[in-house]
């Protein structure tokens, strides 16, 4: 399977999560909306501005971490988003309701000329087959169980073409 199917995959089921998130579904209680926290870096966070005017007029308390903000220069290169996992367990952890969260970014640099501009790093798996591969599921801050606590999707996208392609289809813009 090529890297462009692995990621059209992978979007269609983030595309999944977010329109669940949006919905409403992915949260049990009735009231607010819960709390959609997105990750992006600086470079993508206009592409992004319908996707969070439109979770705001859901009722969601958006936060928006940019990459810059949380990650130092020297994690970005070694691609470690443990300072981004820390930050979003204490984000968590201080909401009372349900949060989301969206990674808005690739996860890797490998081959890319404009990576610094694209990352939001993935963590290192820890169970099973992706012990020590890349992954996002540590974001999802997983609980004694090893179940994610928090849903967590990506637009593992490169550029803000590709970024603002994949908010018009969540948005269900064409």
């Amino acid at each position: 399977m090529s890297r462009i199917d692995v990621a059209r995959r992978r979007f269609q089921g983030v595309l999944v999560l977010v329109i669940l998130c949006g919905a409403g579904l992915v949260h049990a209680a009735a009231g607010p909306a819960g709390q959609w926290v997105l990750v992006t870096p600086p470079d993508f966070r206009p592409a992004l501005a319908p996707l969070i005017e439109h979770r705001q007029a859901e009722g969601f308390k958006v936060v928006v971490l940019e990459t810059a903000e949380v990650l130092s220069q020297g994690q970005m290169h070694q691609r470690d988003g443990t300072a981004l996992q820390a930050r979003l367990k204490e984000l968590v952890q201080h909401y009372r309701g349900r949060s989301c969260l969206l990674l808005a970014g690739i996860g890797g640099t490998a081959g890319l000329t404009n990576a610094e501009n694209a990352v939001v790093p993935a963590l290192r798996g820890a169970i099973g087959r992706m012990k020590g591969e890349a992954s996002d599921s540590g974001y999802g801050l997983p609980g004694k169980d090893g179940m994610p606590t928090v849903p967590v999707g990506r637009f593992p996208a490169r550029t803000v073409g590709e970024l603002c392609a994949m908010v018009q289809k969540t948005l269900g813009v064409s």
